[in-house]
């Protein structure tokens, strides 16, 4: 689970309209074309540049928050699911 800090350290660098932990959102991302392959993510960033993506990966880095990156979520291997 991502605490206030973190939220709004990763809010600073995104934007409030890049972040998304609402049960909606966070469902979107919980699955790809995998068959019965389901898992909630604590939340959802979409970073604009390469410099927004440092910044995010320095956060994860530092508080040991697993980033999985995404594409479309047409994958059928699960590759995109959180663990």
């Amino acid at each position: 689970m991502i605490n206030a800090e973190i939220k709004k350290m990763i809010v600073d660098i995104v934007g409030e309209e890049n972040f998304d932990d609402s049960k909606v959102g966070r469902l979107t991302y919980s699955y790809d074309a995998t068959p019965d392959m389901q898992s909630m993510p604590d939340a959802v960033v979409s970073p604009r540049d390469t410099k927004e993506i440092s910044e995010l990966v320095k956060i994860c880095n530092e508080y040991k928050i697993p980033i999985v990156p995404r594409g479309t979520g047409t994958n059928l291997c699960g590759g995109t699911c959180p663990r």
